[in-house]
């Protein structure tokens, strides 16, 4: 196992990094409510609203946990010309995050997660419903032009591409066509997370499905060890990627590497689990600033699994910090 002193090498090389996010960029809303009273129309709950806020989602989040970690972060992606649109932006903007390659797509309305919240006096809130504003419709041509030359400006800029592919229609055909060659061409690190279409991706450096995902995708069910591995190996053969990691939850993590080698990582963190929104973000965000900064897959999963341990623990969509990984790996390092 690597050293303190190491981690805290590679750690160091964070802010000398420039990583492109290109997927999905949505807003998180949160609706903080107190319960009231019974509704006197229908036998429900009376939510008396507290408070509001957006936060960055999605493949907004990766860029934002990228950001907290010191490093330069370029956002390809869509937004719509509407008021979450325009607060997306406003959101970037203030933290400083480069908005060079956002697209604003008018008729397009920003993918929102509202979530609403609730609580009694003295207690947490929790999450009791969830309204998703999604857009179903095709992505014009203009558009997609649009948002391959923005990545194409880009790409030189930077020393890594994450995809963060929910299936809003961001990587398109043609965009995972652009994403597979510069993957094939192996002059950039290139991490996928990708929750429907992951087959569809070739020759990146790592792919990081969730066990859920691997199941679906390959129609058989993934639960212990054995079954993890012939995922693990089945997804390496068909993406032709160079490593996977599953993220397994309460199990913590399984790591193919490019030697073949397996390693089973526990969750970090025990039961301390508060809310698992963006955890999934978190855990790419890691591993790509980890493995462009010179970490070997072991090491890259080892920081990646602290990091998705340290977001759960914490209510919303949620980020970490240098201080906060160098905290838990003085915990688990001798």
């Amino acid at each position: 196992m690597s050293s303190l002193a190491r981690f805290t090498e590679i750690l160091s090389n964070f802010p000398k990094k420039r990583i492109l996010v290109l997927g999905d960029l949505m807003a998180d809303e949160y609706l903080y409510t107190q319960t009231s009273r019974v509704s006197r129309e229908a036998p429900v709950m009376i939510l008396r609203f507290l408070d509001r806020e957006v936060l960055l989602g999605g493949g907004a989040n990766a860029t934002h946990n990228i950001h907290t970690l010191g490093a330069k972060v370029y956002p390809v992606g869509i937004v719509g010309d509407d008021h979450m649109g325009k607060r997306l932006i406003s959101i970037f903007a203030d933290k400083g995050i480069s908005t060079a390659g956002l697209v604003v797509h008018t008729g397009h309305p920003t993918t929102t997660k509202t979530r609403i919240m609730a609580s009694r006096h003295h207690t947490t809130s929790q999450q009791v419903v969830r309204v998703d504003y999604e857009y179903t419709g095709n992505k014009k041509k203009d558009i997609e032009d649009e948002l391959l030359d923005r990545l194409g400006k880009l790409l030189p800029e930077v020393d890594a591409l994450l995809v963060s592919d929910y299936g809003y229609g961001v990587l398109s055909d043609r965009v995972i066509g652009r994403v597979n060659a510069l993957s094939e061409s192996g002059k950039l690190v290139v991490t996928v997370d990708s929750r429907y279409a992951l087959l569809r991706y070739r020759h990146p450096t790592i792919i990081s499905p969730n066990e859920t995902e691997a199941q679906e995708l390959l129609g058989k069910w993934v639960e212990d060890k054995r079954s993890v591995r012939l995922a693990a190996f089945q997804l390496r053969e068909n993406t032709q990627s160079k490593a996977v990691l599953i993220t397994r939850g309460r199990q913590g993590m399984a790591l193919l590497d490019a030697s073949d080698k397996m390693l089973y990582l526990p969750v970090y963190g025990g039961d301390e689990v508060a809310d698992v929104t963006g955890a999934g973000d978190t855990v790419i965000s890691v591993l790509t600033l980890a493995l462009t900064s010179g970490a070997g897959f072991g090491e890259a999963a080892r920081l990646a699994n602290c990091a998705g341990g340290i977001v759960v623990a914490k209510s919303g969509t949620a980020t970490t910090s240098q201080q906060e990984l160098l905290g838990a790996l003085k915990n688990l390092l001798p």
